[in-house]
């Protein structure tokens, strides 16, 4: 058989969002190996810390990144990578970060308010309006 004439699929980066969110998982992840979970001890989990501290209002948003462990991200970034990329497709790259931002300063002040869960931030998310693009 020539192998000349056969054809290598092509490998696109077609979720840029999805795709960097995951590969910032999993180098948290690897930082909180590395570290006995300090790195997402103090810098990606929900903080309660003082309201004086820019290290509070970081954690806003980044607890994001952080998870409890490999099962923890394994089973997070599965479903990110099932969903996530029909998710970007459909409502385009700038609007998903937006829908990810806002879902996650919510979840934070949620959780701050409410629970001490991150599942607030992901039924916010999901409930947050979306505008249908055009046609």
């Amino acid at each position: 058989m020539d192998t000349s004439k056969r054809r290598l699929p092509k490998v696109t980066f077609n979720s840029p969002v999805v795709l960097s969110f995951v590969l910032v998982c999993v180098a948290v992840q690897v930082a909180s190996t590395l570290t006995g979970g300090a790195t997402t001890q103090a810098f990606f989990t929900a903080h309660t810390g003082p309201w004086t501290s820019p290290l509070t209002y970081w954690c806003l948003v980044s607890h994001i990144f952080g998870h409890s462990g490999w099962d923890h991200l394994i089973g997070n970034m599965g479903y990110i990578l099932l969903l996530g990329p029909l998710l970007e497709e459909k409502y385009g790259s700038g609007r998903l970060v937006g829908i990810m931002l806002a879902s996650a300063l919510a979840g934070s002040l949620a959780n701050i308010l409410l629970l001490g869960t991150g599942v607030v931030g992901a039924i916010v998310g999901f409930l947050l309006p979306v505008r249908k693009q055009p046609t």
